[in-house]
């Protein structure tokens, strides 16, 4: 494949009309999937991980998990690594060339070891910034979630105190004002009720369907 075919992450996510930081996130989570090389310290992808990357959201999309994506992929596309020094290897050498002496082939094999450690390690920092970001949003919805309850509880509270008052002046006798007007709060108070429960399951129900997304 001809050089300029190779393409970084950024690049190759402008083409395929993919928001950069989710192909960053994909290529995480699948870089085995993707057809890619390392020249030096950058990672460069084949033009055909577009289409690999639009799979992945897609199957997001859909509510599949990271280890359903996985198998997904693998079963589509041929998911192989292309290596930049395996690239060079298949260039013939030079009839005069000479083969490398041993120390330079260790000391080469040490430098791409470290270089991939590098890797990795940046890869972690990136997920553990991703785990604390859900970790602050899960904090704020079980706020909302709280708030909710206690509002909830709050009118539970209420609606008792106005059924009760509302059964006292039926027993004490015919005062049509007074049991309009606690009919009246009564029916409003049922209402907010019935959203605040509405409300809660909505958010009962984004919250298992992110959590589903994160596993």
């Amino acid at each position: 494949m001809a050089e300029e075919n190779w393409l970084p992450l950024a690049e190759l996510a402008r083409r395929s009309d993919i928001p950069e930081t989710s192909a960053r996130r994909y290529a995480r989570l699948f870089l085995n999937a993707l057809p890619h090389r390392r020249e030096g310290r950058a990672l460069l992808y084949a033009p055909q991980a577009g289409a690999v990357l639009a799979r992945i959201g897609q199957l997001f999309a859909e509510g599949c998990t990271a280890g359903q994506v996985r198998e997904a992929l693998y079963a589509e596309f041929q998911c192989i690594e292309v290596n930049a020094m395996q690239d060079r290897a298949n260039i013939p050498a030079p009839a005069d060339r000479r083969p490398r002496p041993q120390g330079e082939d260790i000391r080469s094999r040490l430098a791409e070891f470290l270089r991939h450690v590098v890797d990795q390690k940046r890869a972690i920092t990136s997920l553990r910034d991703d785990f604390g970001q859900v970790r602050r949003e899960l904090a704020e919805e079980r706020a909302c979630r709280q708030a909710l309850e206690d509002e909830n509880r709050k009118i539970k509270k209420i609606l008792l105190v106005l059924m009760r008052q509302r059964k006292a002046a039926i027993e004490a006798g015919p005062r049509r004002e007074e049991d309009q007007d606690l009919r009246a709060k009564l029916s409003v108070l049922e209402q907010e009720l019935v959203r605040l429960r509405k409300d809660r399951r909505e958010l009962e129900r984004y919250l298992l369907e992110k959590i589903g997304k994160e596993d």
